[in-house]
């Protein structure tokens, strides 16, 4: 009973990698983006998983009942695909449970703009914010910034990232937001990550 306590004490102290994905309007791939960051963390660094999808909006509504219940952890379900777990929580209390589940990495999909009390709760290490630069989307990051200042400021420290990022694109976005923004690496299938797609992933954190 006492090598279970320390055993057990050992996987709360040797955690954790907190990442928090946010997309500054719905159909960014945050979902796509946190499956491929969990593929890379077990693929390559052979940690245990967690997914935790805050927004339903944010995923597809037969995303986790498509897998088998692994277990039952107090009032959270628990799915497992290919080594990783994940778990839906609608509320506050619910994300506090799954913050206290003892894995290697925790990946929060924050769907658009979480609530402040809801991403305090994450108490997210690292926090990213995904959006395209196009002209026909520029708009929703001015709108989100807009957001953040009036909801919730803590967003504000996120790192900006955009697929598809040209140099015009880059001096336009720091020069009207003052924050750095990069090149947000691509990845062709979540479910089959390539060694450069996972290396890459793995570089942001």
């Amino acid at each position: 009973m006492r090598y279970y306590q320390k055993v057990r004490k050992n996987l709360f102290q040797n955690r954790r990698e907190k990442i928090g994905i946010c997309g500054v309007s719905h159909g960014m791939g945050v979902t796509s983006l946190v499956l491929s960051f969990a593929a890379a963390f077990v693929g390559r660094k052979k940690e245990n998983c967690l997914c935790i999808f805050m927004d339903r909006d944010s995923v597809q509504m037969n995303f986790l009942e498509a897998y088998d219940v692994v277990k039952f952890c107090g009032n959270l379900v628990l799915y497992q695909k290919d080594k990783i777990d994940y778990v839906f929580c609608s509320g506050l209390e619910e994300i506090k449970e799954a913050a206290k589940l003892a894995y290697d990495v925790l990946l929060y999909d924050l769907g658009v703009l979480p609530e402040k009390m809801l991403l305090e709760a994450t108490d997210v290490e690292s926090l990213f914010i995904i959006g395209s630069l196009r002209p026909w989307c520029y708009h929703n990051y001015q709108f989100f910034f807009s957001n953040c200042y009036q909801k919730n400021q803590d967003m504000l420290q996120g790192k900006c990232y955009a697929l598809g990022l040209n140099m015009q694109e880059k001096m336009r976005f720091e020069k009207e937001f003052g924050k750095c923004i990069k090149e947000l690496p691509y990845i062709n299938n979540p479910w089959k990550l390539t060694r450069l797609e996972a290396e890459a992933l793995l570089q942001m954190c």
